[in-house]
């Protein structure tokens, strides 16, 4: 069976990231990074809080374990509802331009991000 497109519908289908083949070839790696993310995240704060008070190798890795699993699992839910919040937006017909995220959206990233970075080294000392 082949479908013919006409030119726009060509363009629509292939080029527009929002089209339904694009969406299942391009989201379907990032559903599974962030089930992956969430799962490591979730392990994280369970072995944390289950070994707070009786480490048997070192005090503070469950300390380190639940503020990782706390910050990152905050970092995800944020990346989550400014996809969603940008998907809305584009679809209910504004302009790609003016939907991308705030200045303070991108800092606020940022800072939780050198967070998680500054606090990964300092697990590591």
């Amino acid at each position: 069976m082949v479908i013919e497109l006409d030119e726009k519908e060509y363009y629509r289908v292939v080029h527009d990231p929002l089209s339904w083949p694009n969406i299942y070839a391009t989201r379907m790696p990032t559903r599974i990074l962030l089930a992956v993310a969430n799962r490591l995240v979730g392990m994280c704060i369970t072995t944390g809080a289950i070994y707070l008070y009786d480490c048997p190798v070192q005090r503070l890795i469950p300390i380190y374990l639940v503020v990782v699993g706390s910050v990152g699992g905050f970092l995800i839910f944020f990346q989550i509802i400014r996809s969603i919040c940008w998907y809305i937006r584009v679809h209910e017909g504004d302009d790609e331009e003016e939907c991308l995220p705030s200045v303070t959206t991108k800092i606020c990233s940022a800072l939780v991000t050198c967070f998680l970075f500054v606090w990964f080294i300092a697990g590591q000392l």
